[in-house]
């Protein structure tokens, strides 16, 4: 039945007019952006259940320890070096230009780089781990707690290997415009963790049995939504060793390295921003930005379940010759996005200090102007994530990776100058002069350089 349900609303519109594709991409956008809001929803509701759960039956040191090891989950946007985003974009073009034969060769090379990607990392484990010093590493002080962490470690990283390949699914189904189904198994993935981790705990399981439980249920349930889409859905598109082609794999990795470029340059842009703060304010002053941060986040995670699908959508229009479509929603994503974003952080910013209090008492005293500073910031990210889905799509990703190298260094200078200057409040407003400044504007540039290409070549082939 749900099945059934997904191929309906999936079912594509008429290919040969421009309104019947128009309409297939805008209920795909829509689909998949309900399906997202939908399986972060699920994963909250169960994260507020297991979170307790997990810490009263571990303890503090071994839930500790589990934590440490979760944060490495961020290695996983690092450990596929970009493949994920380059296949995403590839499918997209392949599918609208109806080349079917290279959407075959490109899922099969990508599965082919992952997999010698995820075989490169369990050798290195494997080469590594007797000579780790686990307990002192993650600085455990039981004899439960040190026995227990090489295994846990072990069975996590091996997981972590094995999700580079099998989570794949997820970005070939995005690029295929159907990423509501990568969504669905996501929420079902919740459900059966949350039910598992139960069944673990009522069992007495040791940490790395809880491990596989947590970490693993999710890894099983990608392994299952693949073999279910190249088993049923895209029979056609099934990975088969004879496509592995030594130039797409090349292609691939030449893209994806300037989206590994891109990550890196966003975790170097936000993820220090709380160290900055502990290095020349104190530790003591990091939870008047960490706080609000988190608070300020919902608006983007909101925005982003909209505008993450149109990067495939565009991908297709372009290759297809939907120049008209291409404009209209990259439009629309800027004045409706910039403007919801805008409506939003308004209210956040007039309802933060009694939602703050709210959240967490008299704890912490944040400047307004740093409240501000997040809702003028909200904004320029919406605005720039709008752009970066379009270029994205089209693939025009040299210029991003110069602009986020210049905006690393730049803000980076400026976040330590302002912070000396005018405490937490200047690091956010260092952010958004250096977007307003040094990133918007070439983005912009970029755009209508993009919208030039794409037109003469579509005059070109009499579209």
């Amino acid at each position: 039945m749900l099945e059934s349900l997904l191929a309906l609303l999936s079912r594509p519109g008429d290919p040969d007019s421009e309104a019947g594709r128009a309409q297939a991409r805008n209920r795909a956008i829509a689909l998949t952006a309900l399906a997202a809001a939908f399986a972060r929803g699920v994963s909250i509701l169960t994260a507020l259940v297991s979170v307790p759960l997990t810490l009263h039956y571990l303890g503090t040191e071994r839930y500790g320890m589990w934590m440490t090891l979760s944060a490495f989950t961020a290695l996983l946007s690092f450990t596929d070096f970009g493949i994920g985003n380059s296949v995403l974009t590839a499918l997209a073009q392949r599918t609208g230009s109806g080349d079917e034969h290279g959407l075959r060769v490109q899922v099969s090379s990508a599965y082919g780089a992952m997999s010698g990607i995820a075989a490169g990392m369990l050798a290195l484990l494997a080469l590594v781990y007797p000579f780790v010093d686990w307990p002192t590493l993650f600085n455990v002080r039981s004899p439960v707690a040190g026995q227990e962490s090489g295994p846990a470690a072990a069975a996590f990283l091996v997981i972590l290997a094995l999700s580079t390949p099998v989570g794949l699914i997820a970005r070939v189904q995005l690029g295929l415009q159907q990423g509501f189904r990568g969504n669905v198994w996501q929420s079902v993935a919740s459900v059966l963790t949350l039910a598992v981790l139960l069944l673990a705990i009522r069992a007495e399981a040791s940490l790395p049995w809880l491990v596989l439980a947590l970490a693993g249920t999710p890894l099983a349930v990608s392994l299952v939504n693949t073999l279910h889409f190249f088993g049923w859905v895209r029979p056609d598109l099934r990975p088969s060793p004879a496509l592995f082609d030594g130039r797409s794999i090349r292609r691939l990795s030449v893209d994806g390295g300037m989206f590994l470029v891109l990550q890196v340059c966003a975790a170097l842009m936000f993820q220090i921003n709380t160290l900055i703060i502990a290095q020349l304010l104190g530790a003591e002053a990091v939870p008047a930005y960490a706080v609000p941060e988190r608070m300020f986040g919902i608006i983007g995670m909101i925005l982003g379940f909209v505008l993450s699908p149109l990067w495939p959508a565009y991908g297709d229009a372009v290759a297809r010759g939907d120049i008209a479509w291409t404009r209209k929603v990259l439009r629309r994503s800027l004045v409706l996005g910039g403007g919801i974003a805008a409506g939003l952080s308004g209210l956040m910013v007039l309802a933060a200090p009694q939602l703050l209090h709210w959240w967490v008492g008299d704890a912490i005293t944040v400047p307004f102007m740093v409240i501000l500073g997040f809702g003028i910031w909200k904004v320029i990210e919406t605005v720039a994530n709008a752009v970066a889905m379009f270029l994205n799509g089209v693939n025009v990703l040299g210029v991003q990776v110069v602009l986020a190298l210049v905006g690393v260094v730049v803000s980076f200078i400026m976040k330590v100058w302002w912070v000396k200057l005018y405490g937490v409040s200047g690091l956010i407003f260092a952010m958004n002069a250096t977007y307003l400044v040094f990133i918007l504007p070439f983005l912009a540039m970029a755009c209508r350089k993009a919208f030039v290409s794409i037109e003469s070549r579509a005059v070109q082939h009499g579209r």
